[in-house]
């Protein structure tokens, strides 16, 4: 062996190399929510601008080239010996080489001819790309290594040079579950949002939830390299590396009905109440049952962690906590109802009577109760008015109606959950959507669930299905609920019918410079359900007029030289039209 590496030598590794100055920072994680998938590589950020110089980030081949309208946008493709691939993604423009190459094939390099396939060599010194926004997003980079195909791996395991950038790991706030209808937290029957530092009592099984995040460049919000949760029993969220196999199964990892922009939220679970975690580097509770103290800690890249302790002690005497939680976009009266596991929880707030077809309660003001769900309507009755409020028991796969909602379910729940419908509250978005129905809330807020659609008929125009976007605080357009497959509903959210009373507008025309020239820009928004952009149409003369549309500037692009007057015409998702003519820029 000795004289072997005498007259051979030893062969060391080739490094890798950052593909872009690094000096702006990173914007975004490996292993984020990207609502039902994760982020499977890292982003840059290009301090807002296009035409950063991009090169390969290990000595390869370039075997294949993307140019699309959509998703990655122009993407680069590298092989690399050892069985890794590099992509490099959101490019403005390909570079010297690569253009070459495309023309060689008959195609144009400004152009999203598709896919394309090659056999080109690269070194690590020649420009491979120019950074930019095609695709999806403002100006940044993303990049991602890969090992074959299908894995996709955290560029923090690799041997890159290490990254410099300010960051800080938050805990924001812990949410803990109780698991079973007679498990309690501090009293509560249902999850609780906790402080730090705070003592909390528990009986039964409870799971966690924590809402952490690491504070970046410019007070953008990163994905904590690790999130763990320790105690008599350890879970954590370390993601190495993610198969493009479970690629859509970030529901596993994340609160979906939590989690979101605007502003950032992650929120990690850590109980398999939603099935085991097809990932090998997610550990999870079954869930805690042990009193004792319990360290929940959120850790960066570079080894800067916060830390929360939990001193969990043991209750004797369930109770019901008169801190009954209200869903903001829900107007209860004077009785608060709340759906969780196969549970009906309330508090009255002045004397009356509840009243459901199995039974009648006299009800003290300010008492707590909790109801097993029985399919029905509950009525409240207090000075000559009178609430309905309709009950289910969802589980079984099947066809059922709910008040205006139809809902196909294919597969069994694991376990009986209910579902409450109740008045919206009218005040909320109420110069954007105007409420016709009531609010669809569930026992199990992000609770997983698979084959599930919606479908909905209303009388009214412009009716679509709206989520309430708990981070955002608002309803959010989540599809047409009267076509013939109904709303694919893939984790459990309040939903409700409302229609969209905000007609898009049309801005004033004005000039945008991308990195491949100037383009003339008009501005199109719609406040209510959102911009159709299958249904934008620009025409001159009556002849339609080439032009593509930004998402993230909210715009239609035409080329600068582009005469008017234009007739513009725009379409919102819930089916709301206007047109508009152009005389002049």
């Amino acid at each position: 062996m000795i004289l072997y590496l005498l007259l051979f030598g030893i062969s060391d590794p080739e490094p890798w190399q950052w593909p872009i100055d690094t000096q702006y920072g990173v914007t975004a994680t490996f292993g984020e929510f990207r609502g039902d998938h994760y982020h499977m590589g890292l982003d840059f950020s290009t301090n807002g601008v296009e035409g950063q110089t991009v090169q390969a980030a290990q000595s390869g081949s370039v075997y294949r080239l993307r140019a699309q309208a959509h998703g990655y946008g122009r993407a680069v493709y590298i092989a690399h010996k050892d069985g890794y691939i590099s992509v490099y993604a959101h490019l403005a423009a390909f570079g010297p080489r690569l253009q070459q190459a495309i023309r060689e094939k008959g195609y144009d390099p400004d152009s999203f001819f598709g896919t394309l396939a090659l056999n080109l060599p690269v070194q690590t010194d020649e420009t491979l790309a120019f950074s930019g926004e095609s695709g999806a997003g403002l100006p940044h980079f993303h990049f991602e290594v890969r090992r074959g195909e299908n894995l996709a791996v955290n560029p923090s395991t690799l041997p890159f040079p290490r990254l410099t950038y300010s960051s800080q790991p938050r805990i924001f706030s812990v949410r803990l579950v109780p698991l079973t209808p007679t498990s309690r937290v501090n009293g509560c029957a249902w999850p609780i949002w906790i402080d730090r530092e705070q003592e909390v009592s528990f009986v039964g099984a409870i799971g966690v939830e924590v809402n952490a995040a690491t504070l970046g460049p410019r007070g953008s919000r990163l994905g904590p390299a690790q999130v763990q949760v320790q105690g008599p029993q350890l879970a954590h969220w370390k993601p190495k590396g993610i198969s493009f196999d479970v690629y859509q199964s970030a529901g596993h990892v994340f609160n979906q009905a939590f989690s979101g922009f605007g502003p950032t939220q992650y929120v990690y679970r850590f109980d398999s109440v939603c099935g085991d975690s097809p990932l090998p580097d997610q550990r999870l509770l079954a869930s805690i049952q042990s009193p004792g103290e319990w360290i929940i800690s959120a850790e960066d890249a570079f080894g800067r962690s916060d830390s929360w302790r939990l001193a969990f002690r043991a209750e004797v005497e369930p109770s019901l906590s008169q801190n009954l939680p209200r869903l903001s976009a829900v107007q209860p009266g004077s009785l608060g109802l709340l759906p969780w596991l196969d549970h009906i929880f309330g508090l009255a707030q002045a004397d009356g009577t509840l009243r459901s077809p199995a039974q009648a309660l006299g009800l003290q003001a300010q008492t707590p109760f909790g109801l097993p769900v029985q399919e029905g309507e509950l009525r409240w009755t207090q000075a000559g008015d009178t609430a309905v409020w309709q009950v289910f028991a969802l589980r079984s796969a099947g066809i059922r109606t709910l008040g205006p909602f139809l809902l196909r379910q294919t597969q069994d729940f694991p376990a009986t959950v209910a579902a409450l419908l109740q008045p919206p509250d009218p005040k909320i978005q109420s110069d954007i959507l105007v409420f016709v129905s009531p609010v669809l809330r569930f026992g199990w807020d992000g609770f997983l669930v698979s084959g599930m659609q919606i479908s909905a008929r209303s009388s009214e125009k412009y009716v679509g299905l709206y989520v309430w976007a708990e981070n955002r605080q608002k309803w959010v357009y989540w599809g047409d609920p009267a076509s013939p497959s109904g709303v694919d509903v893939d984790y459990l959210a309040p939903l409700v019918l409302a229609a969209d009373l905000s007609d898009p507008v049309v801005g004033k025309p004005y000039i945008h410079h991308y990195f491949a020239g100037k383009r003339r820009m008009i501005p199109v928004k719609d406040q209510g359900s959102g911009i159709d952009a299958k249904a934008l149409s620009v025409t001159s003369k009556g002849q339609p007029v080439p032009f593509s549309y930004d998402a993230d500037r909210d715009a239609i692009v035409l080329a600068l030289e582009q005469a008017f007057p234009l007739l513009v015409q725009v379409k919102d998702r819930a089916g709301r039209t206007v047109e508009v003519m152009l005389k002049g820029p």
